[in-house]
């Protein structure tokens, strides 16, 4: 690890492969706190070209001691900070953000929280599996609901507005039809163009304008 400390020099020697940043965070983190987040980028800054760089690894519940005025809104500070780092980082290096425990939150609620929507540009793991589920916007987040309709198999979670930059490699969508905008029938409709396939669940009120695929 690199130790990036407020009291820490900096002087510190790059390895050659992945290198991991040390921020050394103890109690609650004020992400809006322009001095704190400067500091954080001078040490980004330091960084030399390499394949890629963790800015975070450890558990969700970091997003607990994020001051904020809600679990959500902590959330959204956490991935925009997270966000403003990789944006530091070297043009060939990737940035990383690998949380390493879910502890203490539902499978729904973790996946909301750790949306690649909220970590854009930013890689939450090296896995991607075939089968996506298709997040819900956090206005119709249904946390039980979603609960319920988790596949056993391995998945990767898909926000409804980024499925046409995240269909690449996704054979199956598994789609809550009850939770979808209108934004997100036309990114279905274009996955589908795409051959790609819906798997659906818990639909409550088919739409006869979608594709008999969705229905």
């Amino acid at each position: 690890m690199l130790a990036c400390h407020l009291s820490d020099d900096l002087l510190w020697k790059q390895p050659e492969g992945i290198c991991h940043l040390d921020f050394g965070w103890t109690g609650l983190l004020n992400l809006e706190d322009p001095a704190f987040v400067q500091s954080h980028i001078l040490a980004v800054q330091q960084l030399k070209a390499g394949p890629g760089v963790i800015l975070y690894q450890g558990p969700l519940d970091i997003v607990r001691r994020v001051v904020g005025e809600d679990e959500l809104e902590s959330a959204n500070l956490f991935g925009a900070f997270m966000q403003r780092l990789a944006a530091c980082v070297p043009d060939d290096m990737t940035p990383y953000c690998f949380f390493t425990s879910t502890r203490g939150f539902s499978k729904a609620r973790a996946l909301q929280l750790m949306s690649p929507d909220r970590f854009w540009n930013v890689t939450l793991t090296h896995q991607k599996p075939a089968l996506g589920f298709l997040l819900p916007q956090d206005a119709l987040f249904d946390e039980q609901a979603i609960e319920s309709a988790l596949p056993d198999e391995p998945f990767r979670a898909i926000p409804e507005l980024r499925l046409h930059e995240m269909w690449d490699g996704l054979d199956e969508l598994i789609v809550l039809e009850e939770f979808l905008t209108p934004q997100g029938r036309r990114q279905l409709q274009g996955f589908l163009a795409a051959g790609g396939k819906v798997r659906s669940r818990g639909i409550r009120t088919p739409d006869p304008l979608l594709p008999k695929q969705l229905r």
